[in-house]
């Protein structure tokens, strides 16, 4: 995980979704993408353990109290508050965004998906 959270940039637009789970380097790739990318990358490890801001944990647990969809308002619920988490960011990394691949997809179309893995005997 990253030392430091990211903040979030008014007007930046999300371009990569990172869709590997925790353990398969996205702390590395987060890092990688913030230079590449120029811009600040929410990586969940760091924005909901490190930072210690209770709007995290409580925006994601919210978001996963209505997973999964029960009806059509649960669906148009969990697309509005990804949309306000993710806005500012150029990237998003690790859990739990790797678990919203395909709502995050609908959501940035234009967005790039990376999939970092790990050697399963390592």
């Amino acid at each position: 995980m990253g030392a430091e959270a990211s903040k979030p940039q008014p007007g930046a637009k999300l371009q990569v979704i990172g869709a590997g789970l925790p353990r398969t380097g996205t702390a590395s790739f987060a890092a990688a993408l913030s230079i590449l990318l120029k811009g600040p990358v929410y990586h969940g490890g760091t924005q909901i353990c490190v930072s210690g801001d209770p709007y995290h944990v409580k925006t994601w647990m919210d978001i996963i109290s209505h997973m999964p969809y029960k009806s059509p308002a649960d669906r148009t619920y969990v697309m509005k508050k990804l949309k306000e988490v993710t806005d500012g960011y150029v990237a998003v990394a690790d859990t739990p965004h790797a678990q919203f691949v395909p709502e995050l997809m609908e959501l940035y179309p234009e967005a790039k998906v990376v999939c970092t893995v790990r050697d399963v005997d390592a």
